[in-house]
């Protein structure tokens, strides 16, 4: 009951008038990027073979199974699991809708990133791998976007008008 009953301590008073508080300052234009270039510099000077070594993980196997999981896994399996449900009898495409409008939507699947982002997070649980894997799986989104729309945008251009 003690413990409820005490009053808590107001806050302390923050210093005087407006006109007596100094401005906040803000850094200077384009300070971020020099600390990121000077990071990058001086990580270079302490180890020179920090870039192929960056480079032999962005292209190492990690990066390259969550991309082909994403892009060519997803695009395979939509576009069967539709051709056989399709062929089968339990559902037919809408009119003007044909494969080739399903493989670009597969390819769009590719996309879905935030499930992948939480898996990861559960199996690498943090660490220089966790930052790998985020990677590659916002790599394998834009590339799946960006195949997804070429492919929908060759299908569409004579059916669509303007």
């Amino acid at each position: 009951m003690a413990l409820l009953s005490r009053k808590k301590k107001a806050p302390p008073a923050r210093g005087g008038s407006a006109a007596s508080r100094k401005p906040v300052q803000k850094p200077p234009r384009g300070a971020r990027i020099k600390q990121i270039r000077t990071a990058f510099t001086v990580t270079r000077q302490q180890d020179p073979k920090i870039l192929p070594l960056c480079l032999a993980a962005f292209f190492g196997p990690l990066l390259l199974l969550i991309a082909i999981g994403l892009v060519i896994g997803k695009q395979v399996g939509i576009t069967v699991a539709t051709l056989l449900v399709v062929r089968a009898g339990l559902a037919s495409l809408p009119s003007g809708v044909t494969m080739i409008h399903i493989y670009g939507a597969a390819w769009l699947g590719g996309i879905g990133f935030t499930m992948s982002l939480f898996i990861s997070d559960l199996a690498f649980g943090g660490g220089p791998v966790l930052a790998l894997a985020k990677v590659g799986i916002l790599a394998a989104s834009i590339v799946a976007g960006v195949g997804g729309y070429v492919i929908l945008r060759f299908a569409t251009r004579g059916s669509v008008a303007t």
